[in-house]
């Protein structure tokens, strides 16, 4: 029977910020939910203080680190970590599940 290691198969996603270094674990739903929506007020307004917060929270990072980032690379963060995300999900950088004998 396969085994299927989801712990092994979602490692963290290292990132760093002003010089610090913090891991994307999971993103829980609520998380995901609040991105959707900060995704649709950002291109209806500009205003990025919401975007902070969200990645604030999903890299467990100080506020005041993400805030002092610019423009150019919190939207770098955010579609790094991202299209790492989906690269994963996608198998794309994933290690290949091997059966147990």
């Amino acid at each position: 029977m396969p085994i299927i290691n989801i712990d092994d198969l979602c490692e963290p996603i290292e990132v760093i910020v002003g010089g610090k270094t913090y891991g994307v674990v999971d993103i829980s739903r609520d998380t995901a939910k609040k991105m959707t929506e900060v995704g649709e007020k950002i291109q209806d307004s500009g205003d990025t203080e919401d975007l902070i917060e969200i990645m604030t929270e999903i890299l467990g990072a100080e506020r005041e680190d993400i805030a002092k980032l610019g423009v150019r690379k919190l939207l770098m963060l955010v579609k790094k970590v991202m299209g790492a995300i989906n690269e994963e999900v996608e198998g794309k950088n994933v290690p290949e599940v091997v059966a147990a004998k």
